[in-house]
C-alpha cells in the first residue's frame, strides 16, 4: 500500500496517456512550424525606405 505516499507527478507520470504524448508533439511541431513560415513571410516583405 506505497500508493498513498506517491506524489502527484508520479500519479501524473503512471496516468498519462500515449496517444496524447503523440498528439501534444504533432501540435508543438505545427505551431513551431506555422512560427518559422511567419517569420520568413515578414522577413521577404520589403521595407520602405524614405525618399
Amino acid at each position: 500500500m506505497n500508493n498513498q505516499h506517491d506524489s502527484t507527478y508520479a500519479l501524473l507520470i503512471r496516468s498519462e496517456e500515449k496517444s496524447r504524448g503523440v498528439m501534444e508533439a504533432l501540435l508543438y511541431g505545427l505551431i513551431a512550424l506555422s512560427t518559422v513560415i511567419s517569420i520568413c513571410q515578414f522577413a521577404r516583405q520589403p521595407s520602405p525606405l524614405p525618399n
